[in-house]
């Protein structure tokens, strides 16, 4: 019977593409389909799922710490932001050091352990096709141990996916490097001179971090052979075949491997906001509104939560509403309720701790004209997709360069340049207004390029491309197996 196996690290950024393409397949209802779903830890082992007639989705539990749980053992924060968050890398020496836990946070038993593992799970279900994510560093050396062919379904724009693919030593002196914020292009000798440095740094941290080093040395006596996998996150090898979101429109310059494939926003199926919050949709119909969501792991304190409140209204003006998610607002109504006292309309102005309504499905309302999130890959790419301007406020490593596309191809604002990862009222408020603010009857040039954009990227399928992509390499190995028999 057709297997796929999939493998990844439950953290969103990393799960949503797999999970989404794991879904496309399986809502298909392929007679004896199989989809099986790997990650870490109890919670996952042998759970099944959407088992209706012959296809089923299994999952596996993965006896490993996820990167995140693995990594916040060994950092001085109670935090994820606070572990990772940091200002732009050319200025913050401690982003550089934090690397080498990142990459690599397992213990060399733990690696081993979980590589053991995925060696033995491949082998038990003898699955037709293997997917990884790019970073499931002891998922994608068990393949190839086993010497399997795999397929690589990578969250972030095309140039994060290949850029060690670039001819002319790109990656040093074209791209800005990761967690830098410096415009893109690159225009003067001395940032170019200051970007190569940055790379190089950050590859010498990482590569002579104890961490990663005694990682290195338990691959090495286990048989492993070649660099570790995750320090090729950004590189599309010979072996595999890649698959990414991104689409040219809405990513910079690149030439693509032979074996990249270009799918547009993977996303999430989610319902519709009928469905899930009428409520919410009835209220978003009354309006022009923006959007805010910088994501669950962002922990607002007093004084921040008072700028990025005056930043939203001074952007929106008065006509038009504002919906901003917020876990702490709870602890934080008392100053909500001082600063919106004398609102006019106070119920155009909407502070929740959740959505019911996936935050994709909400901006892609009409009424919608600005979502104002943290940069990572899947904000980017829904918002994309929606046809919504952007305005970033980058908290860490790529979400900073997002916000240097997003200036680039023109679809949002960098909105916290002076000051980030914090938040400034007055910068967020004209970066606000820089793509919400138009003539009447008229598109700005944000607005116009969101919609051209938008368009590109449903026709380039999404997770229905990446499942149609998946299927063709199932079908080129049950050929296989056939002329091995």
């Amino acid at each position: 019977m057709p297997a796929i196996l999939f493998m990844t690290l439950p953290e969103y950024g990393q799960a949503t593409v797999i999970l989404a393409t794991a879904f496309e397949l399986y809502k298909r209802r392929i007679p004896g389909m199989h989809i099986h779903v790997a990650s870490c830890r109890e919670g996952l082992r042998g759970r099944r799922l959407y088992i209706t007639g012959d296809c089923t989705i299994e999952y596996h539990g993965i006896d490993m710490y996820s990167q995140e749980e693995a990594m916040m053992r060994f950092m001085d924060s109670s935090s994820f932001a606070g572990v990772v968050g940091h200002p732009p890398i050319q200025r913050c020496k401690a982003a550089t050091t934090k690397l080498g836990v990142i990459v690599s946070p397992w213990d060399p038993e733990e690696y081993l352990t979980a590589m053991n593992e995925f060696k033995a799970l491949i082998t038990k279900l003898e699955a037709d096709v293997l997917v990884l994510d790019p970073v499931i560093s002891p998922a994608i050396d068990a393949c190839e141990m086993l010497g399997r062919h795999y397929v690589v379904i990578h969250p972030m724009l095309a140039t994060a996916t290949c850029t060690q693919n670039q001819p002319g030593g790109r990656s040093l002196w074209y791209y800005p490097s990761i967690g830098a914020d410096f415009a893109f292009p690159m225009r003067s000798w001395w940032t170019i001179l200051q970007n190569i440095f940055l790379t190089l740094h950050l590859a010498y941290t990482v590569l002579t971090h104890p961490r990663f080093r005694a990682v290195q040395r338990a691959r090495t006596a286990a048989g492993c052979i070649g660099p570790f996998p995750a320090m090729l996150g950004s590189k599309v090898r010979d072996n595999m075949l890649c698959l990414t979101g991104g689409v040219p429109e809405i990513d910079l310059p690149f030439e693509a491997p032979a074996n990249l494939r270009l799918c547009g926003p993977i996303c999430l199926p989610a319902p519709s906001l009928a469905e899930a919050d009428p409520e919410l949709l009835a209220w978003l119909g009354q309006a022009e509104t923006v959007v805010m969501v910088l994501g669950s792991h962002i922990d607002y304190y007093e004084s921040q939560a008072r700028r990025v409140l005056e930043g939203l209204l001074g952007g929106a003006g008065q006509d038009r509403q504002v919906l901003w998610k917020v876990k702490e607002v709870e602890q934080l109504k008392g100053v909500f309720d001082e600063m919106l006292r004398g609102e006019k309309n106070p119920g155009r102005v909407r502070i929740v701790k959740w959505l019911d309504a996936a935050p994709a499905r909400v901006v892609e309302h009409e009424n919608v004209v600005c979502y104002v999130h943290h940069g990572g890959a899947n904000s980017y790419l829904e918002c994309a997709r929606s046809g919504t301007p952007q305005v970033i406020l980058p908290q860490w490593y790529d979400c900073y360069n997002t916000a240097s596309t997003a200036e680039y191809v023109g679809l949002g604002v960098y909105g916290n340049k002076s000051c980030a990862p914090d938040i400034d009222a007055v910068e967020l408020s004209l970066a606000i207004r820089a793509v919400v603010d138009k003539a009447e009857g008229q598109e700005n040039s944000y607005q116009r390029k969101a919609r051209e954009v938008a368009a590109v990227c449903v026709a380039a399928g999404g997770r229905a491309r990446a499942a149609d992509i998946l299927l063709e390499q199932l079908e080129g190995a049950k050929v296989e197996k056939g002329m091995g028999h």
